[in-house]
């Protein structure tokens, strides 16, 4: 759907998830991201970089994906996931609340995705291991990290701000 409700029971201060129409692909042990559409406006600036170890963040999150098919990396959510976290990182904000879907899309649209819908969360981290021991510890993270619908990926790290992307086909 495209409602534009907020979600808002969050208890971590430093961490936000927003719902976003996103897309991509990613197996298991693919290094290669898969590329989107071309970017414009801001994200145009952004360079699909992670400034993360990408493929051991996509190891484990595939690892605590169950039974769900592996996640494909995306370059369009990885440059959604930087400019997420650049604009949390210069904003300096701690501020849970999550983004309406139209406000989450354009972004995410802005940096070339073409699928219908997407998830960001983004949070203060140490390392990769700390990044998805905060996110797999909340249930309603966990869900969307299950869920088959979401098929790609795209993760960054811009200062101490870390972002995860999931997207629909």
């Amino acid at each position: 759907g495209t409602s534009s409700k907020q979600q808002s029971n969050y208890n971590s201060s430093s961490s936000s998830i927003s719902t976003q129409n996103l897309n991509k692909k990613v197996r298991r042990g693919q290094s290669k991201p898969v590329k989107d559409g071309g970017a414009t406006g801001e994200c145009r600036k952004i360079r699909a970089s992670s400034g993360m170890n990408i493929r051991k963040v996509t190891q484990l999150l595939n690892k605590a994906r169950g039974k769900a098919p592996p996640l494909k990396l995306n370059t369009a959510l990885i440059k959604a996931s930087a400019l997420k976290s650049k604009n949390k990182a210069s904003s300096k904000k701690s501020n849970t609340k999550a983004q309406s879907k139209k406000s989450a899309l354009l972004p995410s649209k802005e940096c070339g995705y073409k699928g219908k819908s997407a998830t960001q969360y983004t949070t203060i981290a140490k390392n990769e291991d700390d990044l998805i021991k905060k996110f797999t510890a909340v249930k309603s993270y966990l869900k969307v990290l299950r869920d088959p619908k979401y098929k790609y990926f795209g993760a960054a790290k811009v200062g101490t701000q870390w972002t995860l992307s999931f997207g629909t086909d």
